[in-house]
């Protein structure tokens, strides 16, 4: 154990749990700052979340929220032992059958297994969210696309006054705004949910990674899955899984489609600041290569309409990709 960094308070929150003998093993992490270890012992296995170096608060935010999803009949980790000071859980191993998996076949193979998640989503958002979530306005979100500014412009060495854009970000976000808000699991993407085949409904889509969840507009959690920045979603299967949602949600499209693209253009714009700063500050390279994937999605919503002004403002601020120079 001590090889792979498990810590004495670990060792002892293990003991506590009955877990100290088990085989253990270290799991791939990506930008996250906790560390995932799978346990096995007698034919069964669980996964310790080492949140350590995570925010205060973290893992008590997790239980609440995945205590929530299992009032919904939702496949959240179960929740095994909690140490809230240390900031260590055991949860449920939900496997290893991510949905990032699915696409080794192509788009046409993913489809199914992407209808199901959506499924899921309209489950998550069938209730009311829960009331201790914060809900951040349209001036919040607007101010979430600073790492934009600071790490990926920065790196163009560029300066320019980014107060126009943040206001037209702002009253378009505003506008969009305007349905009750739900719960946004937010980092909802193919490598934070699997595919459980042995559950039924929507419970057959496991979900991971929840515990920065706030509430939002309906279209959030479907605009992080359809636009991953990892992984090219072809532009017929974003549009018929959100002509599903539509359908199933029962909302109307033009002013859903306007939110969808409003917040995929903040959700996107954030994330190439936080690709930059993972690769500048932390010599993360390998995120550079998704960079001209965000740019792409950030351009396709741009496209949407009434949204001529932002793109004007946004393409006269930062650069492409392919026209910086990046050294890490």
């Amino acid at each position: 154990m001590n090889d792979l960094g498990i810590s004495a308070e670990l060792q002892a929150f293990l003991r506590q749990h009955k877990w100290h003998n088990a085989q253990i093993v270290a799991l791939k992490t990506d930008a996250s700052q906790r560390q995932y270890y799978r346990l096995s012992q007698n034919e069964r296995s669980v996964i310790l979340m080492d949140a350590r170096r995570s925010a205060v608060g973290e893992t008590k935010r997790f239980q609440r929220i995945a205590s929530h999803l299992f009032a919904q009949d939702l496949s959240a980790p179960q929740i095994y032992g909690a140490d809230h000071d240390l900031r260590a859980l055991l949860v449920e191993d939900l496997g290893d059958d991510l949905l990032s998996g699915f696409w080794a076949k192509g788009a046409q193979s993913a489809y199914p297994i992407y209808q199901k998640a959506v499924d899921m989503l309209l489950a998550v958002q069938a209730s009311d969210p829960p009331a201790f979530l914060a809900q951040p306005d349209a001036q919040d979100l607007a101010v979430m696309i600073t790492p934009a500014f600071e790490f990926y412009k920065g790196s163009a060495r560029v300066e320019a006054d980014q107060s126009a854009l943040l206001a037209a970000l702002t009253d378009l976000l505003a506008a969009a705004l305007q349905s009750a808000p739900v719960l946004a699991l937010r980092d909802c993407h193919a490598e934070n949910l699997l595919y459980l085949p042995a559950r039924r409904g929507a419970a057959c889509v496991g979900i991971l990674d929840f515990q920065d969840a706030f509430q939002s507009h309906p279209a959030y959690d479907l605009m992080s899955l359809l636009q991953d920045v990892r992984r090219d979603i072809p532009a017929s299967m974003e549009a018929g899984l959100i002509a599903y949602f539509v359908a199933q949600a029962g909302l109307e499209a033009r002013a859903f489609q306007r939110a969808y693209a409003v917040l995929g253009v903040q959700r996107n714009l954030r994330i190439l600041g936080v690709f930059a700063r993972l690769a500048l500050q932390e010599n993360k390279a390998n995120y550079l290569v998704h960079m001209p994937r965000v740019w792409r999605y950030i351009q396709r919503n741009l496209r949407a309409p009434g949204l001529q002004g932002l793109k004007a403002l946004i393409d006269a601020e930062f650069p492409s990709p392919a026209n910086l120079n990046w050294t890490v």
